[in-house]
């Protein structure tokens, strides 16, 4: 009896929790967010693959039989990552490899669960024997974050205590059993349960906003933007732009930084691009983010 009335309690204060939209925030903050233009999105420049993952199916199913990323970013060496999926009741099993393409070596060889529709994630380092434990709600919010070696007697790590009020939820991160008192975060929401801004409470100071979401008509995020915590806090330093084919599925996501921090006219430039390709049954297949050439 007590769980189900603490189950109505919980229900009737998140029907009482505020939505918001990024409007609100742009005017309450007098925010001055970047204009996408169409001669912003021109990805001509844009031609060296940087990352690419391949997806393969089973069949019809919708679920993932393995993923191949092969990684080719300046300044790393070249290596090829292959992921194989095992699925058991609501559990879905991952065995993650990854090897250097120039000396074969591998780089990562570890085993990977989920549960919950991946909301819990547990990784098994086949090279160190360490054990990552990680945990996210329905939204993305983060819960659970730790880790465990073998000369470890227990997990340590980032434990976030989430509580809802009446306008945002509140996540307090606690550091080895410590309230981390700089790392506390208010996530005010939409009224179709995504974030719509992300603030960051530090000891002493006013909340400031971190991170805010736009979205469109078919409340598909269409921005992220970024802002500065040291500098001027309204200042947006690099942001993502999204956009989507006629099926409502992703299909370009834009990041841009800004050129010049000081430049009173803040300018940005478009710097990588991820593309999304689909099956005739919606199933992504591919991603390849693109960037400019090495000018060597």
């Amino acid at each position: 009896m007590r769980i189900f009335v603490s189950i109505l309690v919980l229900c009737f204060i998140a029907s009482a929790q505020k939505r918001f939209t990024s409007e609100y925030f742009v005017k309450k903050y007098n925010l001055t967010l970047p204009k996408v233009t169409e001669d912003m999105l021109d990805v001509s420049e844009l031609t060296y693959t940087s990352d690419s993952w391949e997806y393969f199916y089973q069949g019809k199913t919708e679920k993932l039989d393995s993923v191949v990323q092969h990684l080719t970013i300046e300044g790393f060496m070249p290596s090829m990552t292959i992921m194989r999926y095992t699925y058991k009741n609501d559990t879905v099993y991952v065995r993650y490899i990854s090897i250097s393409m120039t000396t074969g070596d591998t780089l990562n060889n570890s085993k990977k669960t989920f549960t919950k529709n991946f909301k819990n994630k547990s990784i098994f380092d086949l090279q160190t024997n360490c054990i990552w434990k990680s945990r996210f709600d329905e939204r993305g919010i983060k819960l659970l974050d730790v880790r465990k070696c073998p000369h470890e007697k227990e997990f340590s790590g980032q434990v976030f205590n989430n509580t809802i009020h009446d306008e945002y939820i509140e996540s307090i991160e606690t550091y080895r059993g410590e309230i981390d008192s700089n790392s506390i975060r208010r996530y005010y929401l939409t009224s179709f349960d995504s974030i719509a801004a992300d603030f960051m409470v530090k000891k002493g100071n006013d909340p400031f906003i971190v991170r805010l979401n736009t979205y469109n008509k078919n409340n598909k995020r269409q921005a992220s933007y970024a802002f500065g915590i040291y500098s001027n806090l309204n200042e947006v330093l690099n942001f993502d732009y999204y956009t989507y084919t006629d099926k409502g599925q992703l299909h370009r996501a834009y990041h841009f930084e800004v050129k010049d921090r000081n430049a009173e006219e803040k300018e940005y430039e478009l710097v990588n691009f991820t593309e999304y390709e689909y099956d005739k049954l919606g199933r992504k297949i591919k991603t390849t983010t693109r960037v400019k050439p090495d000018k060597k």
